[in-house]
């Protein structure tokens, strides 16, 4: 069995994600256009609405 290694979202991903959850569209309809766990859809709804788009840049 090998390691399974975790999938890193680009930052301009992230912000697609967290606006288009923002505007109001359904959370399985983005999780199913952009392959993501809802989780991870919450959590970036939220970092965005606290942080603004900053916490998105690339490193």
């Amino acid at each position: 069995m090998g390691i399974r290694m975790r999938k890193t979202h680009p930052a301009s991903i992230k912000l697609k994600v967290a606006l288009a959850a923002l505007s109001g569209q359904p959370i399985p309809d983005i999780c199913k256009q952009f392959e993501v766990a809802e989780s991870l859809v919450h959590k970036w709804k939220k970092q965005l609405k606290e942080n603004g788009t900053v916490v998105f840049q690339d490193k």
